[in-house]
């Protein structure tokens, strides 16, 4: 479904309503909403739920069967046995680039330009404990700061989605971002 300011059946746009402008400043009031609609009309029908901008690119075969993994239903699980599937408890997940805000490894958030996964458990968390009172009214463009900060508060922090080569499979970089970076690091920059 596509959060909206505008309801439109042919593409599953659906207008949710939140406090505050229509304006990318206020991004915190929108996450809060669409989460907060994503728990009232989605949670029973659905295991896991991406969340991700309008220009967010997802290979959607790939974060299908990452979160398929034995590695994903173990953490899930709690860390120590494979699901059964008679499980009446699950252990919230929040996956995605973790980002370090100012480079504190202790305040880590996901980067919003990457995505973010969250299980029934941590969506759940997030609308019924973590954003009901944290900052309620701020307007803020850093939500995906906000949504970290708020989800340590109530004892939920990111996974460590890196594969075991230290890949990310959360990438919020576009390729020229990334090969600029690479060329500065390597000092390869050419002027004429």
């Amino acid at each position: 479904m596509v959060a909206s300011n505008k309801t439109d059946p042919s593409i599953n746009a659906v207008d949710i309503p939140h406090e505050g402008p229509e304006d990318y400043n206020n991004l915190w009031q929108k996450l809060r909403s669409i989460t907060s609609y994503l728990y009232d009309n989605y949670y029973n029908k659905y295991d896991w739920f991406y969340i991700c901008d309008d220009d967010t690119f997802v290979i959607v075969e790939n974060l299908r069967l990452y979160l398929e993994s034995e590695e994903i239903k173990l953490a899930a699980n709690g860390g120590v046995l494979l699901p059964m599937g008679n499980e009446t408890k699950q252990t919230p997940l929040m996956l995605g680039r973790r980002f370090a805000f100012k480079g504190d490894r202790t305040d880590i958030f996901p980067s919003g330009g990457a995505g973010f996964v969250l299980n029934k458990a941590a969506l759940k968390a997030l609308v019924l404990l973590a954003i009901e009172d944290f900052e309620p009214h701020a307007q803020v463009f850093s939500d995906d700061w906000y949504i970290g900060r708020a989800m340590q508060e109530v004892g939920i922090v990111m996974y460590d989605t890196q594969d075991d080569k230290g890949g990310e499979r959360f990438m919020p970089f576009s390729v020229s971002q990334v090969c600029w970076c690479l060329a500065c690091s390597l000092g390869l920059l050419l002027f004429h």
